[in-house]
């Protein structure tokens, strides 16, 4: 589907130079030390009630800020960056938290900032930052049909690797922007020329939600349950892959 092609780019995007909020109970907080929001502020700026829950062990709490997950002792008196590790299970629960976290930022992009190749008989979706320079980029975009026929939808969302001032980046300007911009995508990852376009567009947007994220190279690909799998994956591998993955 073609970008809307006046107003501002979707929502979403812009919480993410400060903070997004869950609409969890602010009841939590109460039990925190009175001055504790305050001086957590001035390591989160922006930070809310609504970030905090209980964490998975007695007597800290659980802050979901942006893309990232804190840890703050009752008292208010300590913060924690960094993996919480269960260890009869081996579990990584601070990554389980950011999948989750994932899934809902990706949730909330407007479908018509994004270049879908859906399946017509889906069952999975994916979300791929991609970049229409990047040769390995070039190559999953030629296996999509096949990831089609297994029932996996592929959702594009824009990572120029070269940042905002780059070639690529104009180049998926113009791809987000054009009359067909599934085809002018293809036509890109296949090296031909495409036409100079401009409009209302999500590129630098995502482009950050990307670094946030974050995304280390492309293509780099969000799989139905958050988990973030960079690089190239043959399709029938990464078909065996996303069904195993599938929330």
């Amino acid at each position: 589907m073609a970008p809307k092609k006046t107003g501002l780019v979707g929502p979403i995007y812009r919480p993410l130079i400060g903070c997004i909020l869950f609409g969890l109970s602010s009841s939590l907080w109460a039990q925190l030390a009175a001055d504790a929001l305050e001086r957590l502020s001035n390591f989160l700026p922006g930070i809310n009630a609504a970030m905090v829950e209980p964490a998975p062990f007695p007597g800290v709490y659980q802050i979901k800020y942006g893309l990232d997950v804190y840890y703050i002792s009752a008292d208010g008196d300590y913060l924690i960056a960094g993996s919480l590790m269960e260890l009869s299970t081996g579990l990584n629960l601070t990554e389980e938290s950011r999948k989750s976290v994932r899934l809902e930022v990706i949730d909330q992009i407007d479908p018509q900032e994004k270049i879908i190749f859906a399946a017509r008989d889906q069952k999975q979706v994916i979300t791929v930052f991609t970049d229409v320079g990047c040769a390995y980029c070039r190559k999953l975009h030629r296996e999509v049909g096949e990831l089609n026929d297994a029932g996996v939808s592929v959702e594009y969302l824009a990572f120029p690797r070269g940042g905002v001032k780059s070639r690529d980046y104009d180049k998926m300007v113009s791809v987000w922007c054009a009359k067909d911009p599934k085809q002018a995508m293809t036509d890109a990852k296949r090296g031909k020329t495409i036409a100079r376009a401009r409009c209302a567009n999500p590129v630098a947007q995502q482009y950050q939600l990307g670094l946030a994220m974050p995304v280390k190279g492309t293509p780099t690909i969000v799989l139905p349950n958050g988990e973030l799998l960079g690089g190239y994956v043959p399709a029938a591998e990464l078909i065996d892959i996303v069904q195993k993955n599938d929330g």
